[in-house]
């Protein structure tokens, strides 16, 4: 059964974004006994904090969580303003040199769907470039005060770099600043759309050949049509987060409120292109059960993925965190539009996370690449190696 916890989080998203009626929001907060804790660790897991915040000012509702959250949503409000600035400094930036960019997820969306810019939680700025141009990027914020992941001193480092754009596992590189207020921004800056084991085919090529000038935050510049920005909505929150989280769904729901006119086998033909028909409907799916109240219905089609809502945000010792990621690969693989069996599904991760590469820990040993299985071996033995390092200097046994 739905727990009143979750079902509050359906029915904020469903008054604030869709103007249905409060009746059973305010029933939920003067009826139900629920657990503010869990609340506030569903809403920051599912980032609806200002929806949820905005749905529970409707209806009157002030207690401990509601002023916490009004400290957060103004930092938050602090942190968008800035991320509006340096994406116009940015964008010029890159204007003057001659290199094509793409805002993306977060940034995008929340200017696109979002009539009310701050109910999207948001925690950083992604911005999406072609590979070729990765170098160069990295660079030139480098020059302008931001410091980039996996450099020793967060200079610009072109070793690293270039090892970075060659690895075939990360795609996708984290630079933070320090604002003069106190604030640290981040930039998530990527150069692909998805994961080496995906089946999905949608590339960073695809987007910029499918976009064109238009105005966005008061200044012309290059964005995807409005196909390739349900695609690339598509592929991030469905293809490679299996709908996980409520903000993802929230996306989907202002879309299909903001492009009334769009029919069924258009979605359709849009997500059959790069091999996302399944994670299309099922998205549909989730979206329609949430809006029509159809609690029950989600329980008996989709369980898992109520499970995985339910659970995700909650760090217990029933729900540990190698249980949720297997979870949520078993979401990745059964969404495929033709799901391979599991020995299949499995090669190709071994085969993706064999790979050595800068965001993990340095292993004890590693080979060339085409000896998958050594590596995943040495993989293992260092991630139990330096866990158990970890375990002892905690613990005071290692100095």
């Amino acid at each position: 059964m739905i727990s009143p916890e979750l079902e509050l989080l359906f029915e904020s998203i469903k008054v604030v974004l869709l103007s249905h009626e409060d009746g059973r929001l305010r029933q939920l907060t003067s009826v139900e006994k629920l657990d503010w804790n869990r609340v506030a660790n569903l809403a920051k897991f599912h980032r609806v904090r200002p929806i949820l915040y905005s749905a529970l000012q409707k209806v009157g509702i002030k207690n401990n969580y509601t002023n916490e959250q009004k400290k957060f949503l103004g930092l938050l409000t602090k942190k968008n303003l800035l991320y509006q600035i340096e994406f116009q400094f940015i964008i010029s930036l890159l204007n003057k040199n001659q290199i094509s960019v793409l805002p993306y997820k977060g940034l995008l969306f929340q200017q696109k769907l979002f009539t009310n810019t701050l109910l999207r939680e948001s925690r950083d700025m992604d911005l999406l470039v072609l590979p070729k141009d990765v170098p160069m990027v990295i660079e030139l914020l480098c020059q302008n005060g931001w410091k980039m992941m996996y450099s020793e001193d967060g200079n610009f480092d072109k070793n690293t770099v270039d090892d970075l754009v060659n690895n075939l596992v990360l795609k996708e590189l984290n630079l933070f600043k320090e604002s003069p207020q106190g604030i640290t921004l981040s930039i998530d800056l990527h150069w692909a759309l998805q994961e080496s084991y995906h089946v999905y085919n949608l590339t960073a090529e695809d987007c910029f050949s499918n976009s064109s000038l238009e105005p966005f935050n008061n200044k012309s510049i290059m964005l995807p049509s409005t196909p390739m920005i349900y695609q690339m909505m598509l592929n991030h929150h469905g293809g490679r987060e299996a709908w996980t989280k409520l903000k993802y769904i929230c996306d989907l729901i202002l879309f299909k409120q903001i492009y009334p006119t769009i029919t069924k086998n258009e979605y359709d033909e849009w997500a059959s292109i790069y091999k996302m028909f399944k994670i299309n409907k099922i998205g549909h799916d989730l979206a329609e059960h949430i809006i029509q109240n159809r609690l029950s219905t989600i329980e008996n089609d989709y369980p898992q993925y109520l499970d995985f809502w339910e659970k995700a945000s909650i760090n217990d010792k029933s729900n540990p965190e190698i249980f949720r990621r297997i979870a949520f690969l078993g979401l990745i693989r059964k969404s495929q539009d033709t799901v391979e069996s599991r020995l299949k599904f499995i090669e190709r991760l071994l085969i993706h996370y064999s790979r050595p590469n800068r965001a993990e820990e340095k292993r004890l040993f590693y080979f060339h690449e085409k000896y998958t299985y050594l590596n995943v071996l040495g993989k293992l033995l260092s991630v139990v190696f330096n866990t158990s390092r970890k375990i002892l200097k905690n613990n005071g046994i290692l100095g």
